[in-house]
């Protein structure tokens, strides 16, 4: 808009639309001109394929966080038996 060597360069023009053929849906399809609803998208088989596959990755990660969770609790639980069986040895023998 701010540059003036284009300016008068541009003709807006009215179009007759009569001397066009208009096609109908089957038409389209048939001539494949418009893309479908389908183009470019993987259908439902693979979907339920990549979610079975990311679901699974999910369940193995969180088995292994399980797991880590489970050996910090067994060496929690080993340190405070071990001091509670001190505390007892202390108590009963020593007296």
């Amino acid at each position: 808009m701010t540059d003036e060597a284009n300016f008068g360069q541009y003709v807006i023009e009215h179009h007759d639309l009569s001397q066009y053929m208009r096609l109908d849906a089957a038409a389209l399809k048939a001539l494949t001109l418009m893309p479908s609803a389908t183009d470019g998208k993987p259908n439902n088989f693979y979907i339920f394929v990549l979610s079975f596959f990311f679901d699974f990755l999910y369940f193995i990660f969180l088995f292994f966080v399980y797991l880590i969770m489970m050996k910090i609790k067994e060496r929690l639980m080993m340190r405070v038996y071990v001091s509670w069986e001190q505390d007892y040895v202390r108590l009963w023998y020593f007296k």
